[in-house]
């Protein structure tokens, strides 16, 4: 057989692998009905592991609960020692995406989480689909990053029941602290999760659309498939969820930061509720500087009434 029929065959045959391996996606642009966040439909809420991993002036706890749709979600839970008389605080921290860091993962908030715990606070740091390792960001395709999104949110809403769920939490002082994707998702979870009683959220983006459009592995869409992709999110984008956010809001940004503009950031800041505190720091994307925690932490003390041991 002549070796270009040859080559006309496996690239048929290729194609039909890969098509049968990724079916296309039909993407709703208007969907009829918003997002189910009542999470009726998921497994019982428990605990499902629990693993003591070392004290180290405060107790850490390696746990794990099923996710909406049946999925393991990891987690670390970070707490008191020794417990104090009386309901303590709590802390739902998402870490930032960044492959090349080894903190773009649960333990992003590992050492502040302690510093909380002395305060008197009950962390739990949780496990994303962009955890580095564990995740599966790079094998995402773009045309399930709708599905994908609103997974995620019911992970992180259970995440949240969770902590309400433990007997030493006082559900009216709950916090959610998020970097990145996870202050992206922090905001639509504001517009979701009223009784949450604060939010604070490093660099986050206000269209979480125009990082899914960085790529995927099934590259991204065309100009035409763009368009429809961004209109599939117009109810949940970030900005559109922090608008009905009711709780107390920080929000923190970098001026030098490469990712997230400061138009961005002020399109942030003009939706979120009026008591809102909003600062701009001499920082990069990481938000590393140890003022931005240590501002962040005294806030949290301040919102959660914290001891100040």
């Amino acid at each position: 057989m002549p070796k270009f029929i040859l080559f006309l065959l496996f690239v048929v045959a290729t194609n039909l692998a890969v098509a049968a391996t990724h079916p296309v996606t039909t993407i709703n642009t208007n969907p009829t009905t918003a997002p189910d966040w009542s999470l009726k439909k998921c497994p019982p809420l428990a605990i499902t592991s629990r693993i003591p991993v070392s004290r180290d002036g405060v107790r850490i706890e390696d746990i794990s609960f099923q996710g909406c749709h049946g999925n393991n979600v990891s987690a670390l839970l970070v707490g008191p020692l020794i417990r104090k008389p009386g309901k303590q605080a709590a802390i739902v921290y998402v870490h930032w995406y960044e492959p090349n860091a080894a903190n773009s993962n649960r333990t992003e908030f590992l050492d502040e989480a302690k510093r909380m715990a002395h305060k008197g606070a009950v962390s739990l740091l949780v496990s994303t689909f962009w955890s580095v390792p564990g995740g599966d960001y790079q094998q995402r395709r773009w045309q399930d990053d709708y599905d994908n999104t609103i997974n995620q949110t019911q992970d992180l809403l259970r995440a949240i029941a969770i902590v309400r769920s433990l007997p030493e939490v006082d559900k009216k002082r709950i916090a959610y602290v998020g970097h990145d994707y996870g202050a992206a998702f922090g905001a639509i979870i504001s517009g979701i999760d009223t009784k949450v009683k604060a939010f604070a959220l490093i660099a986050g983006c206000p269209q979480i659309t125009n990082w899914y459009l960085y790529g995927s592995h099934s590259g991204t869409p065309d100009d035409h498939e763009r368009l429809k992709f961004v209109a599939s999110f117009k109810r949940i984008q970030p900005v559109t969820m922090l608008a009905k956010a009711k709780s107390r809001v920080l929000l923190q940004y970098g001026s030098d930061d490469k990712y997230i503009s400061l138009k961005d950031a002020e399109e942030m800041h003009k939706v979120a509720p009026q008591n809102s505190r909003f600062v701009i720091y001499d920082a990069e994307h990481a938000m590393a500087l140890p003022l931005i925690a240590r501002d962040r932490r005294e806030w949290l003390e301040k919102v959660l009434t914290l001891s100040q041991k």
